[in-house]
């Protein structure tokens, strides 16, 4: 007959043996890592200057998404950046649709064009425009100045020690308040005449040298290797009629982004332009 004690090692032995085993067959979310021409790792930061801060993240997130609106399954869960309210897959990010859960926001091959959404019927698209070139941005005051050259010049200070008062004679006084008069006789003559003196200050002072040191630093930053993305409505004119323009430059990410104006296809606004960023790319 099997004791009581045999029974129980054996159910907690065939416990563990399934719990170790479903753990074994239970896969690893694979993790999708940040492009070069948006570099969102987590705890990286970037600063604009409409006083918009995109940020990411601490950590990569595990997410998944219904990738058709006719299928009620998601996608596999993958660990991907989360980078300003949006999930990141590689240059794609979701938007709140399920018609269209994901948005690819640039492509690195020029002339592609692709679609993004839809809008009163007609099709949104984006086209890489430019490639590999490069773009000046004003730095702002409170960002971190760049290209500083420092020079050294030699100046020379006065240092007063002490000051008195003296009468020196003037030919008239420019302040009476500040003037004594005295009247002599002129002995040839015998004529009266008046001798007019100010008080004015004199200094006990010496001269000391000094270095002093002069930083210029250049008001325009340049930035290369950017990529330009224009998303317009398909169906207009994209060259006079787009509704914004994306700056994506390599290992920093968006730089600029630009406003269009089908009723004046000069009149475009810039919405936004980097400040500051910093990237926690991994060492």
């Amino acid at each position: 007959m099997i004791s009581t004690q045999k029974i129980k090692i054996s159910v907690i032995l065939l416990i563990s043996l399934t719990v170790l085993f479903s753990c074994k067959d239970e896969p690893i979310p694979e993790t999708i890592l940040p492009e070069k021409y948006l570099p969102v790792y987590p705890g990286s930061w970037w600063i604009y200057s409409n006083g918009e801060t995109k940020t990411t993240g601490s950590s990569y997130v595990l997410n998944s998404y219904q990738d058709d609106i006719a299928s009620p399954y998601e996608t596999d869960k993958v660990f991907v950046p989360f980078w300003d309210g949006h999930y990141v897959y590689g240059y794609s990010i979701t938007q709140n649709s399920t018609e269209f859960p994901l948005k690819l926001l640039l492509s690195e091959k020029k002339n592609t064009t692709w679609f993004v959404g839809r809008f009163e019927g007609r099709d949104i698209m984006r086209k890489t425009i430019s490639k590999d070139i490069s773009v000046s941005i004003v730095q702002y005051p409170y960002n971190n100045p760049v290209n500083c050259d420092t020079s050294f010049i030699e100046k020379t200070e006065t240092i007063v020690t002490d000051t008195s008062w003296e009468l020196v004679p003037v030919d008239e006084c420019s302040d009476a308040d500040n003037c004594d008069t005295v009247f002599v006789e002129d002995p040839d003559n015998g004529v009266i005449y008046p001798l007019f003196y100010e008080w004015n200050t004199v200094y006990d002072s010496y001269d000391t040298t000094f270095i002093d040191t002069l930083i210029v630093c250049d008001s325009i930053r340049m930035y290369d290797s950017v990529i330009v993305v224009k998303e317009y409505i398909e169906g207009l004119d994209e060259d006079t009629c787009w509704i914004s323009k994306e700056y994506y430059a390599k290992n920093i990410g968006l730089i600029k982004r630009e406003i269009g104006s089908c009723a004046d296809s000069s009149a475009s606004i810039t919405d936004f332009e980097i400040v500051k960023f910093f990237i926690n790319r991994p060492q």
